[in-house]
């Protein structure tokens, strides 16, 4: 059994006889259903090895003709009720005394891209105008190798008190394995107190690209050119 990037099936020939999960039935043209299960995220995998079709025999008609009828229907339905599953990573995470009695970082949404941090303070932490500080998160990780993680600024902080972060963002690599701290800097004109347990930054996990330099005598040539820091205008 083969299986394409969209979770479809994909049937080897079988003597002469085999057809593709894009090819069956509906008069031999691709139908409705088997051209919009990739968007399904492998109902047809499931159909197909439920209705008792072996993968590697050719489709039965009845099959193919509820794949069309019935199926193809029911897609957006079953889409609905069966969101797609997101990808998960596991990361190891130790909890240092300092965070004791705080939570674990976590998605605060259903989608969040980023979990939250908190800040592992015993008093709170003002910050002036203009000044910066090492915010202490109490909290050490063991990213998988390929990934990175990124520290990123809040944006309700970024947005009512001008809380950023100095190297927004931070990058941390799969092989560090001290505290995370976040660099806080106050932009804003007012003091900003932070306080043990504030959600302060989030964490974004994300894959890492590594890759290798060629040399050349000359990079080639672009439209663009040498046009950057603003070349192109604002509107």
């Amino acid at each position: 059994m083969t299986v394409d990037a969209y979770g479809v099936v994909l049937r080897k020939a079988n003597h002469g006889h085999g057809v593709s999960s894009r090819s069956a039935g509906c008069d031999g043209a691709p139908c409705e259903a088997s051209q919009g299960i990739r968007g399904a995220h492998g109902y047809l995998t499931f159909f197909n090895t439920t209705m008792g079709t072996p993968l590697s025999e050719p489709e039965r008609p009845w099959v193919a003709f509820a794949r069309c009828a019935i199926i193809g229907p029911l897609l957006p339905i079953l889409h609905f009720l069966v969101p797609p599953m997101q990808p998960t990573v596991t990361v190891k995470i130790e909890a240092l005394p300092s965070a004791e009695g705080l939570p674990l970082p976590q998605y605060e949404t259903e989608s969040a891209a980023g979990l939250d941090l908190r800040a592992a303070v015993d008093e709170p932490v003002t910050l002036q105008p203009g000044r910066r500080f090492a915010m202490p998160t109490g909290l050490k990780i063991a990213l998988p190798v390929g990934y990175e993680a990124q520290v990123r600024p809040r944006s309700g902080l970024a947005f009512k008190h001008g809380i950023a972060l100095v190297n927004a963002p931070g990058t941390i690599d799969a092989d560090y394995r001290g505290e995370v701290r976040v660099l806080l800097i106050n932009l804003g004109e007012e003091p900003f107190t932070v306080s043990r347990g504030d959600r302060i930054a989030q964490l974004v996990v994300a894959p890492v690209t590594r890759i290798e330099w060629e040399p050349v005598e000359t990079v080639d040539t672009t439209a663009r050119g040498t046009g950057g820091f603003g070349s192109t205008g604002v509107q």
